[in-house]
């Protein structure tokens, strides 16, 4: 068994090494966001988009070398017929059995959902639980929320037809979250596929 002085040294050791590692470059590329106003109105640049067809969004995107601009292809829309767009707010699970304060911090997280926003749910590839349902979709209307992209599982299919409310979801699972998964942070920078998402960021689809 270690003893406390050898363990003492090894924290030691390991604080100078991370002390040695050059992070400033990586974490603004990673981490920073946005707060530059976009050149016209919100709406009238949401409205737009939603006019265009993402392939030629995508050719575009890739004239200035942005290659890794596209979510992966197992995300379905459940209406493939509607185009839309909105400003990311991004969202963080991950599988997990505690329940306590699960349904407080969902709760605020839903009050900060602002309009015209699409909700982009990194599910940390939970393949048991539903992120996104009925009582969520009801909510983001009311809200003036615009769609939501979930890389993990939906349900209640049938109620987020009835509101006419786009999304993109990676499975349908009868399994709801209390008990078998955490809201662990939003409105952080996410990864989906090869694509990083920040908030605020554009998102046509």
């Amino acid at each position: 068994m270690m003893n406390e002085k050898n363990l003492n040294a090894d924290i030691e050791a390991y604080k100078r090494e991370v002390g040695m590692m050059k992070l400033e470059k990586l974490i603004a590329e990673r981490e920073s966001i946005s707060t530059r106003d976009f050149p016209v109105p919100v709406k009238e640049l949401l409205s737009r988009y939603e006019q265009l067809y993402t392939g030629a969004v995508s050719d575009v995107l890739r004239e200035f070398a942005l290659l890794d601009q596209a979510l992966p292809g197992h995300l379905k829309a459940l209406r493939p017929e509607r185009t839309v767009a909105g400003l990311a707010f991004t969202v963080k699970s991950a599988p997990n059995v505690k329940i306590t304060g699960e349904m407080t911090f969902r709760t605020q997280m839903i009050s900060e959902l602002p309009a015209d926003t699409m909700v982009v749910w990194d599910a940390s590839q939970d393949e048991k639980a539903t992120m996104w349902g009925g009582v969520m979709t009801a909510t983001a209307v009311g809200l003036g929320v615009k769609g939501a992209v979930i890389d993990g599982g939906i349900r209640d299919t049938h109620q987020i037809l009835e509101k006419d409310f786009p999304v993109y979801y990676k499975h349908r699972i009868p399994n709801g979250s209390l008990g078998r998964c955490l809201i662990t942070h939003y409105q952080i920078p996410i990864k989906i596929g090869d694509v990083v998402i920040k908030p605020g960021g554009f998102g046509p689809g």
